[in-house]
């Protein structure tokens, strides 16, 4: 911890909460790239170690000590101050701090495009998931139905940008707090065909013909159906039929785009498996 800090932090019970204030918000303007050149040059170290400006955990160390200060007296802060606060944090490199006053302001969909977009995250995707699954458990267990329903929003328009961090850790997300919707979900990552395709094909794996339960057929069918669809689409014949192969119940309704497909070798196994043997030969 730097001396500055040090000084705040041993007399944080007794200082004024503008002082701490101004405290923090001097540290979120130093902490701006341009002011830590600037701090390197200086001869002065009264308030900054070089050493410690130049540690790869710069960032790091002084986001959770800055956090830890804000906490320590977050009653007296209020709306404004925090959001006086996130102004500077615009500026600065301290992008953990910056999530979590917006976390303190309730500012959930923007703090999920932080942690989206903002080229200051490291493990973004572990981070993002876990920041979603708690704030959403967070906000049910307090009851927040309002702010609840605006954050699912806000994350159901960004299931493309979820999709390229981890399709599993979508379908996981989907399953617990989206009903396991999946024709919404496939819907919002309409844009990428790619991406369905994976979704799809991740959801499936976790499908057991011999111990499905008869509330999940219908479901299990419309994957089964949009999976031939979506390979078909996607010009990937070759892999129809090894798929056919694998499981017993797919509809008769992918005979019909699996031969608009030209996948003649998947129609003529699937007319073989429904019984519909003429018809295999016509195709033969």
């Amino acid at each position: 911890m730097n001396e500055f800090l040090i000084l705040i932090s041993s007399k944080i019970d007794v200082l004024e909460k503008k002082q701490i204030f101004d405290a923090v918000k001097y540290l979120l303007e130093f902490s701006s790239k341009s002011k830590k050149e600037e701090a390197l040059n200086e001869e002065d170290n009264f308030i900054y170690h070089k050493r410690y400006w130049k540690s790869k955990d710069f960032d790091i160390n002084l986001s959770n000590e800055l956090k830890g200060v804000i906490l320590h007296r977050k009653k007296s802060f209020t709306n404004d101050d925090f959001y006086q606060l996130l102004a500077i944090c615009d500026k600065s490199t301290l992008v953990m701090v910056k999530i979590f006053l917006l976390i303190q302001t309730g500012n959930y969909s923007q703090c999920l495009n932080t942690y989206l977009f903002d080229e200051g995250i490291i493990n973004r995707t572990d981070k993002t998931f876990d920041f979603i699954n708690k704030s959403l458990k967070e906000l049910t267990d307090s009851k927040q139905n309002d702010k609840i329903k605006l954050f699912q929003e806000e994350i159901l328009s960004k299931y493309i940008h979820l999709a390229s961090l981890s399709i599993k850790e979508l379908t996981k997300l989907n399953q617990n707090w989206f009903n396991d919707n999946h024709s919404r979900a496939l819907e919002k990552l309409s844009p990428k065909k790619e991406c369905q395709l994976e979704y799809v094909e991740t959801v499936l794996e976790g499908f057991k013909e011999d111990e499905l339960p008869p509330n999940l057929m219908d479901t299990y069918l419309f994957l089964l159906t949009t999976h031939i669809d979506l390979l078909c689409k996607l010009n990937k014949i070759d892999e129809i039929l090894p798929n056919l192969k694998k499981r017993q119940a797919y509809p008769i309704d992918c005979i019909t785009k699996c031969l608009e497909a030209k996948a003649y070798d998947a129609a003529i196994y699937l007319y073989n498996t429904t019984g519909k043997i003429d018809d295999s030969f016509n195709l033969s």
